[in-house]
């Protein structure tokens, strides 16, 4: 009797029951108690599960704010809309109008919240005009899904330099390997940007983003990308997390250092030996560089040659020149 008493405790601490009269209930006439403990566990599984769906599903949503800049993604059909969230204290002037007209024609859910409400959505209140936007941008994905990433080479300029072509030259070619960018706290929001405008022109490149640490993917993120954050081919999750998956996807984790004896040139004609199709480039923050614990993961660093006695390029530039590496 008492190690039933003991288990339907516990029952009743899964299910969040705190009533004695429950309790005895459950004693006296519920039913087997292996099945009440079964279906208890089940709950909770499916909770979890519940839980981590929506977790993912939130992690892709980026928020951008603004009148001008929502009224502008409304009008875009290419981009996919979560949910539109405007100020109760916005008066009926013609931009809101026709916010809610695009929102309308879109079929978009709209929410209104207070001025207060509003700006813990936004972040921003000073800049968000009572506007919000959640927005689902294509290929902002979960880590986890590395797997199945699949380049987006559409190429635009000159067909002499058709990078497709290039590319399709042969297996071992470089330019059959993905780049990875994977960003180590990077603070500065124009760096960020910048980042992600480099990385989305390159074709065969994508980010790997933890949003805990970095700069926000904001309003500022998004002008110094010049509207390519949209596009971005962005992974997200913690990125010590990140790293650990690729090596167990195998692929080579490589750090940036400055006092390395292999350059990137090098590694670019060492890279056809390794049997990989993918590598990542871990790029640290604009003042202390890599963390320790990020370091440990590494599989080995490069460094990019210096002349005149600079000693490094901001992360950005850096970041370029890696995204577009093998096609240069």
């Amino acid at each position: 009797m008492l190690h039933t008493s003991v288990a339907i405790c516990k029952v009743a601490t899964l299910l969040d029951w705190n009533s004695a009269d429950t309790f005895w209930f459950l004693l006296i006439k519920s039913r087997p108690l292996p099945q009440l403990l079964m279906n208890a566990t089940n709950q909770q599984e499916r909770d979890s599960e519940q839980y981590l769906e929506r977790k993912a599903f939130y992690d892709r949503v980026l928020t951008v704010y603004g009148r001008q800049t929502c009224q502008e993604i409304l009008s875009d059909n290419t981009i996919r809309i979560h949910k539109l969230h405007l100020s109760e204290s916005n008066k009926p002037v013609k931009i809101i109008s026709d916010i809610l007209d695009l929102a309308g024609k879109r079929n978009v859910d709209t929410v209104y919240h207070t001025k207060q409400a509003l700006s813990r959505i936004s972040k921003n209140a000073r800049q968000d005009q009572g506007v919000a936007l959640d927005i689902l941008p294509e290929r902002f994905r979960s880590y986890k899904e590395l797997g199945d990433y699949e380049p987006k080479n559409n190429i635009i300029g000159n067909k002499n330099r058709d990078v497709n072509t290039q590319a399709s030259a042969g297996q071992n070619s470089v330019q059959n390997v993905r780049t990875l960018i994977a960003l180590d706290r990077i603070n500065n929001p124009n760096n960020l940007g910048l980042l992600i405008r480099s990385v989305t022109a390159a074709p065969n490149a994508a980010i790997l983003y933890d949003r805990k640490g970095s700069a926000p993917l904001d309003a500022m993120a998004l002008k110094a990308s010049a509207g390519t954050l949209y596009k971005a081919p962005l992974y997200q999750g913690p990125l010590t997390e990140q790293l650990v998956y690729c090596k167990k996807l195998g692929i080579p984790i490589v750090g940036l250092d400055g006092h390395s004896n292999m350059s990137v040139h090098q590694f670019r004609d060492e890279l056809t030996r390794f049997d990989t199709k993918t590598v990542v480039y871990v790029l640290g923050n604009e003042s202390s560089g890599l963390r320790a614990e990020v370091r440990k993961l590494l599989d080995l660093s490069i460094a990019i040659p210096m002349a005149n006695g600079v000693e490094s390029l901001n992360v950005a530039v850096t970041g370029s020149l890696l995204a577009f590496n093998s096609f240069l």
